[in-house]
């Protein structure tokens, strides 16, 4: 971004009415010490596996993340889940007691309230340190899944250049604008001039 309704492409300044970012999401991974020493999945590379999982840990519990550990544990893997709170959070809390309760009848094993010390790898397995109820503990597994979400991919576009502001979770646009845009559904006040649209829209990416 240049100064507000303008884009730099390359060596060209184009100056426009409406800009609409669409730049998408990407997986987010925790800054886990010694995480770049062990092998991990993410959303986007799980569904390139093209063989059943001896043991899989995930750490994450959104409910997308839970439906892709069911699937795991109903394909013939042994499945542990680590959430640091309670898991599917945006869910409706009757509903998620139903969900957690039918797949640890399932065989998953679901730990709940623990926080992530660190990672290591030892003879070609994981092994997740964690900590629960104040006490160190370790799962060892054959691979990692971060079911984390998804971030918006917003860096190196300097949006502050157009009177935006970035938040932890959410795209504040200045001047006001009043709209909420979740994943492929667009609605935006008629008089912004910095629109989004897509993934890189929503509140809390998955």
């Amino acid at each position: 971004m240049a100064e507000p309704q303008q884009v730099i492409a390359g060596d060209t300044l184009i100056t426009v009415r409406r800009i609409v970012i669409a730049t998408g999401s990407w997986p987010f991974i925790l800054p886990i010490p010694w995480i770049a020493d062990v092998p991990h999945l993410t959303n986007q590379t799980v569904f390139n596996l093209d063989k059943i999982l001896a043991y899989l840990v995930v750490i994450g519990g959104g409910s997308i993340y839970i439906e892709l550990t069911q699937a795991h544990q109903h394909l013939g893997s042994d499945v542990s889940v680590l959430e640091m709170f309670e898991i599917m959070p945006k869910d409706d809390p009757k509903t998620v007691d139903v969900v957690r309760q039918q797949i640890r009848d399932d065989g998953v094993e679901l730990l709940e309230g623990v926080e992530v010390i660190r990672l290591e790898k030892s003879s070609g397995r994981v092994r997740v340190v964690f900590s629960k109820d104040g006490t160190e503990q370790s799962i060892d597994g054959g691979h990692l899944l971060f079911a984390t979400g998804r971030r918006r991919n917003v860096d190196g576009l300097e949006l502050e250049k157009q009177g935006s502001s970035i938040q932890t979770q959410a795209l504040m646009w200045t001047p006001t604008c009043a709209y909420q845009i979740f994943f492929y559904y667009w609605r935006c006040c008629w008089w912004a001039s910095v629109s989004t649209c897509g993934e890189i829209s929503c509140r809390r990416c998955y």
